[in-house]
């Protein structure tokens, strides 16, 4: 895309956006992560001035490989990107902490390199470059900071090499990229009355964040 119309893809984000696309287009992974797939194409398409006429560059790199249903997938990213508002496609974070919390499970604190506009009790696309363009959702387990970290809890999923990867292998240090927040459905409605919370292991992060 870029030989054939250069401009809207700098060369800092062409290989996460390649392997992004790559897997949407091979279909493997189940719809949550197609959809966080989506989202974060989607927010690219906008900060990138990406516009219709780029699909034509888009498909003719894309015509030599068999069975690629290209033009389906850029027309559900167009209309993922008529959704998501302003912004970056994702922010690079970086891990300041990893806490084995317990058997299988971790909790990671990052710290964007600018300022996630999160809110309690969305959900956010994380990737590891140890698998890149594999997009999953996670839920912020705070309120947003004075310091602008992120505290994520994954739990290590039979046979998920994401979560495998942020529980096992990743380490303060490495970078993860965050994709634009999105509403989950869950929020705490006014008024004075008791809450009871009920949720099961790492499902208790966005609660967390709720009550805080």
């Amino acid at each position: 895309m870029q030989d054939r119309c250069p401009g809207p893809l700098p060369e800092r984000d062409a290989a996460l956006l390649h392997a992004t696309l790559l897997r949407l287009l091979d279909g493997g992974d189940d719809r949550a992560a197609r959809l966080a797939s989506l989202r974060v194409l989607g927010c690219a398409y906008r900060d990138l001035g990406w516009r219709p006429w780029h699909a034509a560059a888009l498909g003719g790199a894309l015509l030599a490989v068999p069975g690629v249903r290209w033009r389906r997938v850029w027309r559900l990213v167009e209309r993922t990107a008529a959704r998501v508002g302003d912004g970056p496609a994702w922010w690079p974070a970086q891990v300041v902490d990893h806490d084995r919390a317990a058997e299988g499970v971790a909790a990671l604190t990052v710290r964007p390199w600018r300022r996630l506009p999160h809110r309690p009790g969305q959900a956010v696309p994380v990737c590891t470059p140890r698998h890149p363009g594999r997009w999953r959702w996670l839920s912020p387990a705070n309120a947003p900071r004075a310091d602008g970290t992120v505290e994520f809890h994954v739990r290590a999923v039979p046979g998920g090499s994401v979560s495998g990867s942020l529980v096992h292998e990743v380490r303060p240090g490495e970078l993860l990229h965050l994709g634009a927040p999105a509403d989950s459905g869950l929020e705490l409605a006014g008024g004075d009355d008791d809450l009871l919370l009920v949720a099961g292991g790492t499902g208790l992060a966005p609660l967390r964040a709720l009550v805080e």
